[in-house]
């Protein structure tokens, strides 16, 4: 997903749970002057939605438990800038944050001789079509303050990238440095696995090992006699969970009537997923991009390897070509994998220098921003949220 797409769908989600909300209202201050522009407190509640809107763990927590969550533990920065506060407390900071961090953006686009993307802006547009007259007045600001703070988070971030990296940018990246990272980090296999550990992570006994590693080394016999395709692996796997289905039944043996009717029901087979992964993306299972990397693409292999570190795994892994076998889309053209993962490719080349860079200018910033504690401390983000007081 391109970082275009990501902050439409982050911001279309905001929009659209939107439309349902109403609560209560603030009395009108500036919560916030920096580099000389001024965030009234209708602003600084625009922003303080959308931040609660967009911030997925922290609204969950609020929708859950109302008034109740706005005390629970949160850690807001990173590193040794780590501290532990409130929600509430995160959720003053992190809008404070995104308001310095919407000037910033816009001083170094300024800078750069860099406009909003046209496309976004058409893109935008059209979603601010579901605005209803005085939609947010019940909430303490007005429309134009919600779609000012709409167009700030949807366009700015987006619009600087592309305009410094993407084709014609002040900072353009070479289409064969592109190609090169892609080739070089993107990885795509099928895969299946099981845990030669119990729940409490010790190793389970030496024969059950043993007879999985036996199992395994057949499932990839029979895969090395085929013509190695996505669907002969399917039938592998098929294979493999009926294995396993069996083996749970000999160890529980009283199979219910209900079971046995369901085996008779004519059922869609079951597949196991292709996966895409960048090496370099946040979250992505050091051990396991290693053992990828040992097998060769159109390959398969049984390897074992310690799934998050510390649970050691046994597993058939199936390495592809990341654009063969795409198959055809809605106008029944071949799948271009590269072409639709190029703008995300540069994503992952580009964005840590990029958010450095911004995060720096957001450091400068602070340092004579004129805040209003007493007005951002104000807001009840369960009345902003429209939510119920538990």
């Amino acid at each position: 997903m391109t970082l275009k797409r990501v902050l439409r769908s982050a911001l279309a989600v905001v929009l659209a749970l939107s439309c349902l909300l109403v609560c209560g209202c603030s009395t009108p201050a500036v919560a916030m002057e920096v580099g000389g522009k001024v965030y009234e407190m209708g602003d600084y509640l625009a922003y303080a939605y959308g931040t609660a809107m967009t911030d997925s763990n922290a609204y969950v927590y609020l929708y859950y438990y109302g008034e109740e969550a706005l005390s629970m533990d949160f850690v807001y920065g990173e590193g040794d800038n780590e501290l532990d506060v409130t929600m509430e407390q995160y959720l003053i900071y992190t809008t404070r944050d995104m308001m310095v961090r919407q000037k910033a953006l816009e001083d170094m686009m300024k800078a750069e001789g860099i406009s909003w993307d046209k496309e976004l802006v058409a893109d935008a547009e059209e979603d601010l079509k579901a605005l209803k007259a005085d939609q947010y007045l019940p909430l303490g600001f007005s429309n134009e303050r919600y779609i000012n703070m709409y167009k700030a988070l949807n366009l700015n971030e987006a619009s600087l990238f592309d305009g410094l990296y993407n084709k014609g940018g002040k900072r353009e990246v070479k289409e064969e440095d592109i190609r090169k990272y892609f080739d070089e980090n993107y990885l795509s296999y099928y895969m299946f696995e099981i845990s030669l550990v119990d729940e409490e992570n010790k190793a389970l006994a030496d024969d059950i090992i043993a007879d999985y590693q036996k199992h395994f080394d057949e499932y990839l016999a029979t895969f090395n006699k085929s013509k190695k395709t996505a669907a002969d692996f399917q039938e592998i796997y098929r294979q493999f969970l009926a294995d396993t289905a069996e083996e749970k039944k000999d160890e529980d043996k009283e199979a219910t009537d209900t079971t046995e009717a369901d085996s008779e029901e004519e059922k869609e087979p079951e597949t196991t997923n292709r996966i895409d992964l960048v090496k370099e993306a946040d979250g992505a299972d050091e051990e396991l991009v290693k053992a990828i990397e040992k097998i060769n693409e159109g390959e398969a292999k049984v390897v074992t390897y310690k799934q998050g570190g510390t649970k050691n795994t046994l597993a058939l892994i199936f390495r592809m070509d990341p654009e063969a076998d795409r198959g055809q889309d809605e106008d029944k053209k071949d799948i271009d994998y590269y072409e639709d993962s190029r703008d995300q490719t540069l994503q992952y080349m580009k964005y840590d220098e990029f958010d450095a860079e911004v995060k720096e200018r957001v450091k400068e910033l602070k340092k004579t921003a004129v805040i209003d504690w007493k007005a951002m401390n104000a807001v009840d983000f369960v009345e902003l949220l429209g939510l119920t007081k538990k």
